[in-house]
């Protein structure tokens, strides 16, 4: 238990000189990422399921199902956890959080997180792939501003065939 000590001080205490704290300098701009627009992305939710191709100039996060093709050369697009994709993306970056069965071309940089399953190829300027991915296909490694001619040029069919009657 706290006591009070016993001295013959004066009951009123004596004010305490105030220190201003020392002024925080700013910091530096840190350099922008790749794809540094501040827009909001477009979003498909894991109730949806779009058959066809997107294309545009927004920033696109997926988490639904697709099956064709997009194109975003100018953005991001981010394939979320319960993302299921069955088609080729062209984009700036490309961050993979879900399933991607398809080529992916990024003018800057490809992603893999720990969840990402990718099935395909991968061309791109920079590749991370996070520890726990999965990835099987084939990466091409190209200088900057090169993916967007090297994209290949010829989809491959599918491996199924259709019966004929």
């Amino acid at each position: 238990m706290w006591r009070r000590p016993s001295d013959a001080k004066s009951a009123s205490p004596e004010p305490e000189s105030y220190v201003p704290p020392a002024p925080i300098a700013p910091r530096a701009a840190e350099p922008a990422a790749p794809v540094a627009r501040d827009v909001e992305a477009t979003r498909i939710t894991h109730a949806i399921s779009i058959r066809g191709e997107i294309s545009g100039g927004q920033n696109l996060f997926i988490d639904g199902e697709l099956q064709g093709s997009i194109h975003l050369p100018e953005s991001r697009v981010t394939v979320g956890v319960n993302g299921r994709l069955k088609a080729d993306i062209e984009a700036e970056e490309i961050v993979v959080e879900g399933q991607v069965n398809g080529s992916l071309t990024a003018g800057t940089r490809v992603v893999i997180r720990r969840t990402g399953r990718v099935y395909g190829s991968i061309i791109t300027e920079r590749l991370a792939i996070e520890e726990g991915a999965v990835f099987n296909g084939k990466v091409e490694m190209v200088g900057s501003g090169e993916a967007a001619a090297r994209r290949p040029s010829v989809v491959p069919q599918p491996a199924y065939r259709t019966a004929t009657p």
